[in-house]
C-alpha cells in the first residue's frame, strides 16, 4: 500500500530531473538537455528551478517584508514561469498540473514538466513529510519532496557545476551547492522508508552518467 499521497510507481516516470535555474542563461542549454534526456529508455519528468524569478522574490521579500510564508508561495509561483519557458524551448514537452495530464503526456510521447504549485497543492495536505515554508527550502528540496511523495525512484539534479568527491550533503549545503534544508529533508525521507535515490549531473559538461550522492 502506498503511503499518504504516494502513487504506484507504474503511474509515474521512474525519473525526476530538476533543472537548475543557473542553466537558463546558457544558449546551449536546450541542445544539451535533449542530449541528456535521449540517454533514458523510459519517460523522464522535469521540474524547472526558480532561477532569476525566484531571486527577484527574495529581493521583494527584503524590500517589502513579505514574510516567509507569502514569499514561499510567490517563489513556488515563479517556478511556473520557468516551467513555461522550458516548455517553449523544448517543443516536445508540456507543462502538467494533474495526474491525468501527466499520463496523457506520456501516452503522447511528450516530456512532462511539473507545474510545481499545482502538485504541491495537490499533495501537501496528505503528505508523509512536512514541506517547510521557509527560505531554507528552495527548488532542490521541493524536487526531493515531490519525488518522495510521488513515489519516483530517482531524483537527478541538473546543475552547472560538478559535485565534489566524498562530499556530504551537509558540506554541500554549507558550500551553497544545495539549499540548507535539503540534508534534513533527505534524512527524513530515508527514515520514513522512501526509496528515492539522489543523483547529480553537471549539464554544462554533460559527459558520463549522473553520479549518485547522499
Amino acid at each position: 500500500m502506498a503511503k499518504g499521497n504516494r502513487q504506484p510507481v507504474g503511474l509515474f516516470p521512474r525519473y525526476l530531473c530538476k533543472v537548475g535555474g543557473s542553466l537558463f542563461d546558457w544558449g546551449e542549454f536546450p541542445t544539451q538537455l535533449r542530449q541528456f534526456l535521449d540517454r533514458f529508455d523510459s519517460p523522464v519528468l522535469l521540474l524547472a528551478g526558480g532561477g532569476e524569478p525566484a531571486d527577484l522574490v527574495r529581493l521583494w521579500d527584503r524590500l517589502f517584508h513579505l514574510g516567509e510564508q507569502r514569499a514561499h508561495h510567490l517563489a513556488i509561483e515563479s517556478m511556473s514561469l520557468t516551467a513555461s519557458l522550458l516548455a517553449r524551448i523544448l517543443p516536445e514537452s508540456c507543462v502538467v498540473g494533474a495526474q491525468g495530464q501527466l499520463e496523457a503526456a506520456i501516452r503522447n510521447g511528450q516530456t512532462p514538466i511539473l507545474n510545481a504549485a499545482n502538485w504541491i497543492d495537490r499533495l501537501e495536505a496528505g503528505a508523509t513529510i512536512n514541506l517547510p515554508h521557509t527560505w531554507d527550502i528552495t527548488s532542490d528540496s521541493i524536487a526531493l519532496w515531490l519525488a518522495a511523495e510521488m513515489g519516483i525512484e530517482r531524483l537527478i539534479l541538473l546543475k552547472s557545476v560538478d559535485y565534489p568527491d566524498q562530499t556530504s550533503l551537509q558540506k554541500a549545503s554549507r558550500e551553497g551547492l544545495i539549499d540548507t534544508g535539503f540534508p534534513d529533508l533527505f534524512r527524513q525521507i530515508a527514515e520514513l522508508g522512501h526509496r528515492t535515490t539522489l543523483h547529480w549531473h553537471n549539464l554544462r559538461r554533460n559527459t558520463g552518467p549522473a553520479i549518485e550522492i547522499g
